[in-house]
């Protein structure tokens, strides 16, 4: 099941946390298939927070029971 769920603050990407200690990144505007499904956690992903840059920079943060806090890197936007 989900325990917790988050919009990138440009709402095109969103992360969802699950009791299956994974994250899971969804494009809001693409399949249903999720881009990505992360796993560092022992227990359930219970808190999920996007940078307020996150647009550009990707950066994401997660919690859970476990009493670890992970930093990700997900799908930043780049310019050339």
């Amino acid at each position: 099941g989900v325990a917790t769920c988050r919009f990138r603050p440009d709402g095109r990407i969103f992360a969802v946390g699950g009791w299956d200690k994974r994250l899971r990144l969804f494009d809001r505007y693409g399949s249903s298939a999720p881009l990505a499904i992360l796993k560092a956690h022992s227990e359930s992903v219970t808190a999920v927070d996007w940078s307020p840059d996150a647009s550009t920079s990707g950066i994401l943060a997660t919690g859970a029971g476990d009493g670890r806090v992970c930093i990700w890197r997900c799908f930043p936007i780049t310019t050339k």
